[in-house]
């Protein structure tokens, strides 16, 4: 909890315009499950009032920043998928059964339209090689999904699979700023934007959507001059599937990266134990890590313009952007899209 007496009424007006804010991103969030407008100030109940002079009295808890380290762990209880306690509330999923065999299937069959589109545009342009690259990218994503088909024996084959929502980690500071600031009966929490942990135990294939570290927060402000303490932290984006199968008969599931994942000053990991990653989205951090020691790594080709960089892309296409080191590792490499390390402009 905190209450708070503001002495002034500059110094009322802000604290009331932070809880209020507070409140409509909060109403936001459980209306639509998405931050429409981030917050950083955060009041557990208490009390603001205005007196005469510019005095600011702080007593219980004022944090600043919104789920600064979001964890999910996934397990299966009595055939059912839920969460290990520690999990953050905020991180919401959705399970359904999916036929792999039929969305290889019209994958195939998507690809194949675009080979012919790209060479009809060649050919109407008297161009056998204006799309050479794009042909060729192409041609090796059929390979890769034909392969998979062909592993594939039954074309009933129904897998279990869970779906994240967005995910999001903000950090936040706090400022206060007044002639005279009691504070000895109040905590002051900045939290920084640690990171986001994923965690899939279990035998179902994982989609992963956008996955979003803003940076910032961590930081006590008293009338314009940072306090001692609150040292930063380089954040993290870890997504791991750990589940092995138990006999060679079992498809281990698959992880598919279908979204951003931002995190550009910070690390991301990605791993999948004995299953393969499919990359059909966009990656934007400071150093990249993706292993598959059991399956294989498939970035899929798709049209479009990429703008890397500490923004976000503007486009769906396929990519990794590092400032630093980009490391992968997998049985299978098939790469059909942007890899670059080191950013192209300052």
């Amino acid at each position: 909890s905190a209450s708070a007496s503001a002495r002034g009424q500059n110094s009322y007006q802000k604290v009331t315009e932070k809880i209020v804010n507070f409140f409509i991103g909060l109403i936001n969030w459980i209306a639509h499950k998405k931050v429409i407008t981030p917050v950083s100030l955060e009041f557990k109940g208490g009390k603001a009032y205005e007196a005469s002079s510019s005095t600011l009295n702080l007593t219980g808890t004022v944090k600043a920043g919104m789920a600064g380290d979001l964890k999910l762990t996934l397990q299966k209880q009595n055939g059912q998928v839920v969460t290990t306690s520690g999990s953050s509330k905020l991180a919401g999923y959705q399970t359904t059964t999916w036929n792999y065999y039929d969305y290889l299937n019209n994958r195939l069959t998507g690809i194949q339209k675009e080979i012919d589109h790209q060479n009809t545009v060649s050919s109407n342009l008297n161009a056998s090689g204006l799309n050479a690259d794009k042909i060729a990218q192409l041609k090796s994503e059929k390979q890769q999904v034909q392969y998979e088909l062909n592993q594939l024996k039954d074309k009933n084959h129904t897998v279990s699979l869970i779906t994240l929502n967005d995910l999001l980690v903000q950090g936040g500071n706090v400022s206060l700023n007044a002639s005279t600031i009691n504070k000895k009966s109040a905590t002051l929490r900045a939290e920084n934007a640690k990171g986001i942990s994923v965690n899939n135990t279990t035998d179902a294939f994982l989609k992963v959507n956008n996955v979003t570290v803003k940076q910032g927060g961590g930081k006590i402000f008293v009338n314009g001059h940072l306090t001692p303490g609150g040292a930063s932290v380089m954040p993290l984006v870890s997504i791991k599937n750990t589940y092995t199968p138990s006999s060679s008969t079992i498809a281990p599931p698959d992880l598919f990266l279908n979204g951003t994942i931002y995190n550009p000053t910070g690390k991301v990991d990605i791993s999948n134990s004995s299953g393969s990653i499919h990359q059909n989205g966009y990656i934007n951090a400071g150093t990249v890590t993706l292993a598959a020691p059991g399956g294989g790594f498939f970035q899929n080709y798709q049209p479009g313009f990429h703008n890397p960089g500490n923004t976000l892309p503007v486009t769906n296409s396929a990519g990794i952007v590092a400032g630093g080191a980009v490391f992968i590792s997998a049985q299978y490499l098939n790469v059909n899209g942007l890899i670059q390390s080191g950013h192209d402009h300052l």
